[in-house]
């Protein structure tokens, strides 16, 4: 039996890897959710369903979670019924039939007629996302927000199917789906999605001047990487590899003149951000050894430089590393 306040609380707390989808029976989109949770398309479906769940009746929830046959389609079939004539259809077919067909996802055969079949359409669409078929959700979506131009959750839906097709479409459907739901007094809903919506647009943005940076850092035009880095790093603080991409312009002698100090501020806040990033200790180890002649950190940088290459079976650079170490110790008389 399973337990709407369990559900919800995963929702928020691990529906970004799935846990609430596994708890909930549904495998399948869970692996989905745990396979793309790096795209943030989990992360706000989850949210979504977050408080979806929390407005679900325990009636409602219990009907829809706790027993087989409460999910209806449009002709009368529970999805998991559906499923299985859908397969079972695919068996009965004379040779020439089998002969010309073709693998096709699930899709209703009637059109919209009520408000009643939304919900199925879109939960078809949603399982169309998450097992990458964009072209056949986007269908479904469109065929709910034609019916029905209110629909907040649909525009949140197709915005997830433009994610990594067109930004400028995304932010424009999920800033419907904001005025809707405030329209609808869901305002915790549409505070939440505009949170994401912020986020994950600084997050592109950011990724986009520090492509940029590095296409400007291989020209040698010092000036023009640290401006896109330094951008990068304005519209998302936690772009460590921004951070890592600005320390190295300040060991360039061509770069106004050397700046250990500023490099050393951006390699800390790196490892502090993601300690598993070789260079950022490797470089740092420099620096302490360098400016602050300090062997004892000096030291432990490169070694922790040296153990994460190590762990990549970056056998050239572990050595590297190693050197280093072997190097700063003997500068301080240490055999």
């Amino acid at each position: 039996m399973k337990d709407k306040t369990v559900a919800t609380y995963l929702s928020l707390l691990l529906g970004w890897v799935g846990v609430h989808k596994f708890y909930l029976g549904q495998y399948a989109l869970g692996a989905a959710y745990l396979l793309f949770f790096w795209t943030y398309i989990p992360l706000i479906m989850s949210l979504v369903e977050f408080f979806i769940l929390l407005g679900t009746s325990e009636d409602k929830f219990s009907k829809q979670y706790n027993s087989v046959t409460s999910r209806r389609n449009i002709q009368g079939e529970s999805l998991d019924e559906y499923d299985i004539n859908h397969e079972k259809a695919k068996f009965n077919k004379s040779p020439k039939d089998e002969a010309q067909y073709q693998p096709s996802p699930i899709m209703p055969n009637n059109d919209l007629q009520s408000n009643d079949n939304e919900s199925y359409f879109l939960e078809i669409a949603k399982r169309h996302i998450q097992s990458g078929q964009l072209a056949e959700a986007l269908v479904l979506i469109e065929q709910v927000i034609n019916f029905n131009s209110q629909n907040a959750y649909a525009y949140t839906l197709r915005a997830v199917v433009y994610t990594n097709r067109d930004q400028s479409k995304v932010a424009s459907d999920l800033t419907i789906a904001i005025d809707l739901y405030k329209q609808q007094g869901e305002y915790e809903i549409a505070e939440g999605i505009s949170e994401k919506l912020s986020k994950s647009e600084g997050i592109r943005i950011s990724n986009e001047f520090n492509r940029q940076g590095s296409e400007f850092y291989e020209k040698k035009q010092w000036q023009l990487a640290m401006e896109a880095f330094t951008r990068a790093i304005e519209y998302f603080p936690s772009n460590y590899r921004a951070y890592f991409n600005r320390s190295k312009i300040h060991f360039e002698e061509g770069f106004e003149e050397v700046d250990f100090r500023a490099a050393f501020n951006d390699l800390t806040k790196v490892i502090d951000m993601d300690a598993r990033i070789g260079g950022a200790y490797h470089n740092r180890a420099v620096i302490y050894w360098v400016e602050f002649a300090d062997m004892d950190n000096a030291v432990k940088d490169a070694y922790s430089a040296s153990s994460i290459y190590y762990a990549e079976n970056d056998i050239e650079n572990m050595e590297r590393a190693l050197a280093l170490k072997v190097q700063i110790e003997q500068s301080f008389g240490v055999k």
